[in-house]
């Protein structure tokens, strides 16, 4: 097991449970660091609060969260967490737009390329490649869409 299975994404996870709970303020409380880190079940039953944190500070510098560590001399406060677009997507609760982007992007150029081929079957082929690409992108959207609306009450 790594870091990430066994620390990073068990954290992100919490938060992201933690983000559908209204009473959640966005802050860890407490987490003592020293003299020894204590267990915690902030984010994530079975960590411990050294653990919570150094998770945190990973996941903010990669850009999957969002918050501000507010350290003192014995323990750290996170406040303002949340999962960003990032954090979403690597967990799969979101389409990577840029790749629905991308999607688009080869979309426009085989539909070009497909109107200036002089061959009928060259022609075909980018026409029907440049379909495959614009549903495959549809589908990408339409089941986040769907997967979140099943989740609303």
């Amino acid at each position: 097991m790594s870091t990430w299975d066994e620390i990073d994404e068990v954290v992100l996870r919490a938060l992201l449970a933690k983000d559908g709970d209204s009473s959640w303020r966005g802050i860890t409380g407490s987490l003592p660091l020293h003299p020894e880190p204590k267990p915690t079940s902030v984010l994530g039953d079975g960590l411990d609060s050294r653990q919570v944190d150094e998770a945190l500070g990973r996941l903010r510098g990669y850009g999957l969260i969002a918050g501000e560590r507010e350290p003192t001399m014995s323990d750290v406060t996170w406040a303002h967490l949340r999962v960003t677009a990032g954090g979403l997507i690597i967990l799969g609760e979101w389409p990577d737009l840029d790749r629905v982007a991308g999607a688009q992007g080869l979309v426009v150029v085989l539909s070009e390329l497909a109107a200036e081929a002089e061959d009928g079957e060259d022609r075909k082929a980018l026409r029907k490649a440049a379909g495959s690409v614009q549903r495959l992108g549809e589908e990408i959207v339409s089941s986040t869409l769907e997967s979140v609306g099943s989740e609303l009450p």
